[in-house]
């Protein structure tokens, strides 16, 4: 199969001709593959973020340059105010008992809901699966997301005893990835959810930027597979925008 010109222009384009260096070799459904992922880059992103990292690095070459950068940032740090500060040795048992009352009743009426970031696999702990399903050393061998499925459902028990009603609801929204989305939802089906109502568990993948070397070039991973990776935590107001969870 050829490639399609415009394809061919926007890579050259992009100074990233270097991905079909092995397109001859390919087979037909490995070319399919290669197409979909360079089809699913928004290049002048790409470009951007690398200069703008590449800047960063180059005008902070120098200790003086670090040191004015640090100055600056001491002279515009402030202590946060007193009036936006809190501490529970420091409140009073009413206050305390006011607060929670508070939090009950926003539970109860759908205005709270948990938003967790889970697209890390557990590399740094030495395992090869979401870091949700890791076992932390608890007595109870319970996972983290375990615990905090167990703990929105007891928050949503409580809500219900307070204020009477059966219909207190904690929408649990997950931002996964590529590389966890699949093994997270086995899990928690496996788990029976931890007692919570699947309709109310939204799964939502981040976006993946490709890898870049010293040079701006994507790298390949394999012949037909680009390399790429979770853009990070920053790219949750993204990832919220694109699948729409803003609207549920």
């Amino acid at each position: 199969m050829e490639v399609n010109l415009t394809i061919k222009e926007r890579l050259t384009k992009a100074n990233q001709a270097h991905l079909l260096a092995y397109w001859s070799e390919l087979n037909n459904e490995q070319q399919q593959i290669l197409l979909h992922d360079i089809n699913e880059i928004d290049f002048d992103r790409v470009t951007k973020a690398y200069n703008s990292i590449k800047k960063e690095l180059l005008s902070d070459t120098t200790n003086s340059n670090k040191e004015i950068k640090e100055e600056c940032i001491d002279d515009i740090m402030e202590p946060v105010p007193d009036t936006v500060t809190g501490s529970i040795n420091e409140t009073s048992k009413e206050q305390l008992e006011r607060y929670r009352q508070r939090g009950l009743k926003a539970i109860a009426e759908g205005s709270v809901c948990v938003l967790l970031l889970a697209g890390g696999q557990g590399t740094r702990l030495g395992v090869d699966y979401p870091k949700g399903m890791y076992d932390v050393g608890l007595p109870s061998k319970k996972t983290l997301y375990q615990i905090q499925g167990e703990r929105i459902r007891r928050l949503e028990q409580l809500a219900n005893e307070e204020f009477q009603t059966t219909t207190s609801i904690i929408p649990w929204f997950i931002m996964t990835s590529e590389h966890t989305q699949e093994q997270t939802e086995k899990y928690l089906h496996t788990n029976n959810y931890f007692g919570l109502n699947p309709n109310n568990i939204i799964l939502f993948e981040q976006h993946l930027l490709p890898a870049l070397d010293f040079q701006g070039k994507i790298l390949l991973d394999d012949k037909y597979k680009l390399t790429k990776a979770a853009d990070g935590n920053g790219g949750l107001y993204r990832a919220l925008t694109t699948n729409k969870i803003l609207n549920e």
